[in-house]
């Protein structure tokens, strides 16, 4: 018996459901192995020492960041009869490999295509990103803000918002995209907001916060279409204006002068990050218009 309460299976029990005459098992498919494994994941999850050493680890926002999503829900998602819902649809995470190419069309806009280029953020991958950048009319760099304490899976040394900080660098100083929009999303604000009630201490990573005290009451109180304002005033409290320091990058490195379009985004809020997607479309469709001097 495990320490979680589930019972240790001999390699040689039952459990293996042979065909008779044959001395193979029966083939499970993926949501037959699931389901019939998803009281134990749901024991194992909730376990309080697994919670512990999740938290000790630094790991439960990570975790919250995807598969602990599905495994708070671990019975309903694990069922045989299992549909995704659209939220399960925007919490599910596929890692980008290499360019991915979609096309489009959109509403009244229908008549004119519209190609989006995903590309992988890996260091690895990064070099596969500059045949993409000729004759495109905007990029969207997606920073996720709440990776301030998070290190680089390739390289430990490396503090992921710096390397996002780097990244943005190249990309505002290129000359090859001197003339394209730059849109900046300062992603994954909500778990941001998670990680400072949780009482993560900035002042560990981020020099500037100083002595100061994480201000997580004040964020615990917000209403849901208060948590971004007060999100942006925490940040600029605690002396770590991520958005500012963005700025300051796109503007001491852009080769010609433009406009610094940023927002702050969780894309897991479906409605909020809606009206953000349709702001961001018009905008790019009116600079279009404007260099194709029909504006």
């Amino acid at each position: 018996m495990s320490p979680f309460g589930i019972s240790n299976q001999d390699d040689n029990d039952e459990e293996l459901n042979y065909v008779e005459g044959e001395g193979e098992p029966q083939a499970q498919t993926a949501a037959e192995i699931i389901a019939s494994c998803a009281e134990d994941m749901a024991a194992l999850w909730a376990d309080a020492g697994v919670q512990a050493v999740l938290t000790q680890r630094k790991m439960k926002t990570r975790l919250e960041e995807g598969p602990g999503f599905f495994l708070n829900d671990v019975m309903r998602v694990a069922a045989r009869d299992y549909e995704p819902s659209d939220e399960d649809v925007v919490r599910a995470r596929l890692r980008t490999m290499g360019v991915q190419e979609y096309r489009f069309r959109k509403g009244l806009d229908a008549d004119r295509e519209w190609m989006l280029y995903d590309v992988g953020g890996a260091r690895s991958l990064r070099n596969a990103w500059y045949p993409y950048f000729d004759d495109i009319n905007a990029l969207i760099f997606l920073a996720p803000i709440s990776c301030f304490d998070e290190r680089l899976a390739e390289d430990r040394r490396v503090n992921r918002l710096q390397d996002s900080l780097l990244i943005w660098k190249a990309v505002c100083s290129s000359t090859l995209l001197a003339k394209v929009q730059l849109i900046l999303f300062l992603n994954k604000c909500d778990l941001l907001e998670k990680k400072i009630q949780r009482g993560v201490q900035v002042s560990q990573y981020v020099t500037s916060y100083g002595t100061r005290p994480n201000e997580a009451k004040a964020v615990a109180k917000c209403s849901y279409f208060q948590l971004f304002s007060a999100l942006a005033k925490l940040i600029v409290t605690a002396g770590i204006d991520f958005r500012q320091q963005f700025k300051d990058v796109f503007l001491k490195h852009s080769p010609e002068k433009r406009t610094f379009y940023s927002y702050l985004t969780s894309v897991v809020d479906t409605k909020a990050t809606a009206v953000t997607v349709a702001t961001v479309h018009d905008g790019i469709q009116r600079q279009y218009m404007k260099d194709a001097d029909i504006l």
